[in-house]
């Protein structure tokens, strides 16, 4: 990579090359609207040029706030245009951590997408000395939509300034500041060049170039902070892949039906959902049987490495009646799935292979900018791993079990040592090179009599039954291990009904399940009558527990499983 190389690059090489390539569908109204190469750069010049009028300088901090959607692509290219650097903040954040990071990060600016958003800066921004402007995306009484605002501001800043300060950005310039979740720690502010970035979207597009192609396109849900999502919108610019932005997931399975992906990028409960709402609708429908039967041949053809004339002949039957509608759940187009943010259970993941919609699992971290390591077609499927390292990063474990990185798409840190980062996870590199990720240092539970275990793969066993939504292991200085569960209410309906009969004894079987094979088992569990939060703090931004929060907010629920 040179050094006069910068992430606006992309933008205008699409342009001039592929103007009129869809490089976004925007979603207006309920209906998804093209947006050409040519017309995202003409808005990110726009935009760029309202930066500079109202006097934003190379490196000043821009903010952004606010939920998954088109702007938020545009407003990181026009920043990054000006030579500006970007602080993305969770939209789930509260508003003390959101007036720590625009403190850290000494923001002038901050974007935010709706009122409520403005609401959450009105409680702080007293104390924001540094914050000079506050702009809202989606218009109100009084309140001019922020990208018409910007674009009417620089309306008379001429294009040559514009592109003098685009081509004075490079390589090891500062792109972006970004906070880890702060699972089992303070967030920590994390560093992106340009560099950093570009390194990283190569990367995955030399490890999946099947998905990521012109023609090609997904949509993203979810935190864009979440590493893997964000890397995902870079690559898909950079390699003509089109994109499309969802907000929320209320309505999920019909914009997938309308938007029809070709591939997707999500987290394993996303996944764990769909297989339990299709085998719960199939048994609603009294199709359980042929479902279950069909689910097993998926498993079999996935992972056998021999088919034998019966197996072949299943999976000929169940491609006609039952693997279109995984295919249909996931809009149609799917050729394969993306999966970071946790593991996937094995057995979930041999089940789409053998469907048709391959999922690659993939382990993803700020400090990468997206993946440190991915399975591919050419690596998948190895129990338990996820995958290799991604081509940009390269990575070594400690005989304590500590995983480090390095390379050019590692964001640069102080607390490196020769040029390695520790990750703050744990786990392994097998013979072959995949690595295997185990637990997280500090996140760890010791009974009073028993040894320190890691609860994450045991909370995965079992969150991955369609019926878990949350699970949360617990049992610190505890006679023995429990667990808090929330039940995913959908997929209840579906299989229960409204009376709910049989549903304790459901939770129990999968709870037996998740103990097989484990060092330390769950003696106890506790159904919660609400959903973890993320505005409680009980979740970090990427959806992960936070134990040390849980423990303060279901106190008493806590302590009736030791009653």
């Amino acid at each position: 990579m040179s050094a006069e190389e910068n992430l606006t690059d992309m933008v205008t090489a699409n342009a001039e090359r592929f103007a009129h390539a869809v490089s976004f569908r925007r979603l207006v109204d309920g209906s998804w609207l093209d947006v050409t190469a040519r017309d995202f750069a003409a808005h990110v010049r726009a935009v760029a040029r309202g930066l500079i009028s109202v006097g934003f300088a190379p490196g000043d901090k821009i903010a952004l706030l606010c939920g998954t959607r088109y702007e938020w692509s545009l407003l990181e290219f026009a920043c990054w245009t000006v030579g500006c650097v970007s602080v993305p903040i969770d939209p789930s954040a509260p508003a003390e951590q959101v007036e720590r990071i625009m403190s850290q990060s000494r923001a002038k600016a901050l974007v935010v997408d709706s009122a409520a958003h403005r609401q959450v800066v009105a409680r702080v921004v007293d104390r924001l000395a540094d914050l000079d402007w506050v702009w809202q995306l989606d218009a109100e009484e009084d309140v001019a939509p922020a990208i018409d605002e910007l674009t009417a501001l620089g309306a008379g800043v001429d294009d040559t300034e514009v592109d003098r300060r685009r081509l004075a950005v490079r390589a090891d310039d500062l792109a972006s500041i970004v906070h880890t979740a702060g699972v089992t720690g303070p967030a920590k502010a994390v560093r992106q060049t340009h560099r950093t970035l570009l390194a990283q979207a190569r990367g995955c597009l030399a490890a999946v170039p099947q998905l990521l192609r012109p023609g090609h396109s997904t949509l993203l849900f979810g935190a864009m902070t979440q590493p893997h999502l964000r890397a995902t919108a870079l690559a898909c610019v950079y390699a003509r892949t089109t994109l499309g932005h969802l907000p929320d997931e209320e309505s999920l399975s019909t914009d997938l039906g309308t938007f029809r992906p070709t591939f997707l990028v999500t987290v394993p409960r996303t996944l764990e959902r769909v297989y339990g709402l299709l085998a719960g609708r199939a048994h609603a429908d009294g199709n359980g049987r042929v479902f279950d039967l069909a689910a097993d041949v998926a498993v079999r053809r996935s992972q056998e490495q021999v088919h034998g004339v019966s197996l072949r002949l299943a999976h000929l039957a169940a491609t006609r009646l039952v693997y279109p509608r995984v295919r249909g759940a996931l809009g149609g187009r799917c050729i394969g799935v993306l999966c970071a943010g946790g593991q996937l259970d094995r057995r979930l993941t041999h089940f789409f292979r053998g469907a048709g919609v391959p999922v690659f699992q993939g382990y993803s971290l700020t400090e990468a900018g997206g993946f440190a390591a991915l399975e591919t077609p050419g690596n998948a499927a190895v129990a338990g791993s996820v995958g290799m390292p991604l081509p940009g990063v390269a990575v070594r474990v400690e005989d304590d079990g500590t995983i480090l990185i390095s390379g050019d798409a590692v964001a640069p840190a102080e607390d490196a040592s020769g040029g390695w980062l520790a990750t703050g996870d744990v786990g392994r590199l097998d013979h072959a090179g995949y690595l295997h990720v185990t637990g997280r240092e500090g996140d760890t539970i010791r009974t009073i009599d028993g040894p320190e275990v890691a609860p994450g793969p045991l909370e995965d066993r079992l969150r991955s039954h369609p019926l878990v939504s949350r699970c949360v292991v617990v049992g610190d200085q505890r006679p023995f291990v429990g667990a808090l569960l929330t039940v995913d209410q959908d997929v209840a309906d579906l299989w229960f009904g409204e009376d709910r009969v049989g549903l304790d004894a459901a939770l129990a079987a999968a709870v037996s399940a998740a103990n097989r094979g484990a060092s330390v088992r769950i003696r106890r569990f506790r159904v919660l009558d609400e959903e973890l939060s993320e505005t409680t703090g009980e979740l970090a931004g990427g959806q992960s527990p936070r134990r040390d929060v849980i423990a303060k907010v279901r106190a008493e629920e806590i302590a009736a499983l030791y009653g």
